[in-house]
């Protein structure tokens, strides 16, 4: 260092120059750590500009094999510290792909910071790691030469992959004969209409086969019923909401055991009804309430029967709601009918029920009193029904 000038500070990743554009010396040659000697000034009244330039720096990308680190791809990159690394794996991926490999991690792109390091002693280095992608070969049945999941030379041996590698005639002799029985329940309106997703079962008669999409080898399996299932379970059928089972016998589709590869495949129909609603019906001149559920609740566990009701018949002031045999309904709390009512228990769960509401019977009164001392000369007393017209004159009396 120079006496009297400080020592001008190390920045990683960067190299200082002097205003000529000439590395400053580094105070230790072995450790430019500990900083660099200030240039001499060019002019002792003026200030020298110390200028960091972003030192260059190297990274790599190598592409291996899972397993056995076999190294297909390497790409080396160069940039300066701190600069985004201006590279991506899309490309290498695609044409590794077509090759047959599938991604495992791409260290690259899932790196948390892709810009060149500081770090000019040691090459940064990212690894993206594939495997050869291993597809399931579907049963064929050799009696069948048009079976649709045979192979056909020049098909891609991944379906997902249509530019990858392909099937041969050599590959295709290979894949030997399988069978499925299948079962379909679908649950239906009795429109025919779908209102539940449909459930399947499937027995397989085979011996595994696997091929791998690089190197084209198949592996097999021994020949047996797969998993050694030979049965289709039974089936409870769902709780569908708005809908009730039309047979309740169909609560459960019953396990067929026994399966062969000779056994027929099952198509099974479970047939549900629609649950009836509460439809409130008002006298001309009311508005008609609306109902929060007016639906019949479905059980949660039970598709057989409707569950326990959670909707509040709503009042409208001036009547009584009645069930379908003219009963009042019972209010929820007995102190306070404009909380609702309960409603009545449905005699069909596949049938709306009719909450009528009845006028109710109302009283008033016409009084003639005297000014000034509130004597009563005569009262009328009046009867009617909600809503109707006070069918009164005061002209008579006023006669009088």
């Amino acid at each position: 260092s120079v006496p009297g000038y400080p020592v001008i500070d190390f920045l990683p990743g960067y190299t200082p120059k002097d205003h000529m554009g000439t590395p400053l010396v580094p105070v230790d040659p072995d450790d430019h750590t500990k900083g660099y000697i200030p240039p001499t000034p060019s002019d002792i009244g003026k200030d020298t500009t110390i200028t960091y330039t972003a030192d260059k720096q190297k990274a790599t990308v190598t592409y291996v094999v899972e397993g056995t680190g076999t190294v297909l791809h390497t790409d080396n990159l160069e940039g300066k510290s701190g600069e985004p690394i201006d590279y991506s794996t899309v490309a290498k991926l695609a044409e590794l792909k077509a090759l047959g490999y599938d991604l495992v991690t791409d260290g690259f792109t899932t790196a948390t910071d892709k810009n060149f390091d500081k770090d000019t002693k040691v090459d940064q280095s990212f690894v993206v790691t594939v495997k050869p992608h291993v597809e399931p070969i579907k049963p064929v049945d050799p009696e069948n030469p048009n079976d649709p999941n045979k192979p056909k030379p020049g098909d891609p041996i991944d379906p997902n992959n249509p530019d990858g590698p392909k099937w041969t005639e050599d590959l295709i002799k290979q894949i030997d004969t399988t069978r499925h029985v299948n079962r379909t329940i679908t649950s239906v309106n009795e429109k025919g209409e779908e209102v539940a997703q449909k459930v399947t079962d499937k027995v397989t008669f085979t011996r595994e086969g696997k091929i791998n999409s690089v190197t084209g080898e198949i592996t097999y399996g021994n020949w047996t019923a797969k998993d050694g299932d030979t049965t289709f379970d039974k089936v409870e059928s769902p709780v569908v909401q708005g809908y009730i089972l039309k047979d309740a016998k169909q609560k459960e589709v019953a396990a067929t055991t026994g399966l062969t590869v000779d056994s027929k495949d099952e198509n099974i129909e479970v047939v549900y009804t629609k649950l009836g609603s509460w439809v409130p019906k008002v006298p001309e001149g009311f508005e008609e309430p609306k109902l929060d559920k007016p639906q019949y609740p479905n059980d949660p566990t039970d598709p057989t029967k409707p569950g326990t009701p959670t909707t509040v018949i709503p009042q409208v002031p001036g009547t009584t709601p009645k069930d379908s045999n003219g009963n009042p309904l019972k209010p929820v709390d007995p102190n306070d009918p404009s909380k609702g009512y309960v409603p009545p228990t449905p005699e069909n769960p596949t049938e709306d029920t009719v909450i009528t509401y009845e006028k109710d019977s109302q009283k008033a009164t016409v009084t003639y009193v005297v000014e000034g001392t509130g004597t009563v000369l005569h009262t009328d007393n009046l009867e009617g029904k909600s809503g109707e017209p006070i069918d009164y004159s005061t002209v008579a009396k006023l006669a009088e």
